[in-house]
């Protein structure tokens, strides 16, 4: 698929039903098209072409994740050992890593940028249900890679999104309380939230 949406609930709803991917390795033809959803998802090899990319709704950024984190093992596999290598991308391994702390990344600076609109009482920027995904994102992600092998080694003071060689830092409490705080503050009478993005 090309669509990222798309492949996301394919590849999430695929490992939901089939962990052990007993389905997806039964054909070839299978395999090479999970491949295809799962490279979908990744940022590309070339920066120069990550750059030419559109920017993801916070939405879609969500769904993306949660297709990626379905991929994780467990130490020492940073990909789940139920995925042969017919199944995956090139490095799909260092580029799941590497999209999801983007994700990660991109989902803490909206999270910030969501809160300064939200309490600079600017209406016409915020956005309570972007700050919603935004926030979803930044804790699955945050949660999914500080266990895995390949961000082992990450700061546990650091205090941005992206720490030093893109290893995540422990997630915010505070940030996250406060988000939290400011979506259930955007709630109306009836216990919905404005439509957003």
């Amino acid at each position: 698929p090309d669509d990222a949406w798309q492949a996301s609930l394919i590849v999430h709803a695929s490992r939901a039903v089939d962990p052990a991917a007993t389905c997806l390795q039964s054909s070839s033809a299978i395999r090479g098209r999970f491949a295809g959803a799962i490279e979908a998802l990744l940022d590309p090899v070339d920066d120069a072409e990550r750059a030419a990319d559109a920017p993801r709704s916070a939405y879609i950024r969500f769904w993306g994740a949660q297709a990626l984190i379905s991929l994780l093992g467990a130490p020492p596999d940073f990909l789940s050992a139920s995925l042969p290598e017919e199944m995956l991308p090139p490095r799909a391994a260092d580029r799941a890593a590497r999209t999801l702390e983007r994700a990660a990344a991109a989902a803490y600076d909206e999270v910030c940028r969501q809160l300064a609109f939200r309490y600079a009482d600017d209406g016409n920027s915020h956005d309570t249900i972007v700050l919603a995904y935004s926030l979803m994102t930044y804790v699955l992600v945050s949660d999914a890679l500080a266990s895995a092998p390949q961000t082992a080694g990450r700061r546990e003071r650091a205090r941005d999104a992206a720490g030093p060689s893109s290893a995540l830092p422990p997630r915010n409490p505070k940030l996250v309380r406060a988000a939290l705080g400011a979506v259930f503050a955007g709630q109306r009478a009836d216990g919905l939230w404005d439509q957003g993005q």
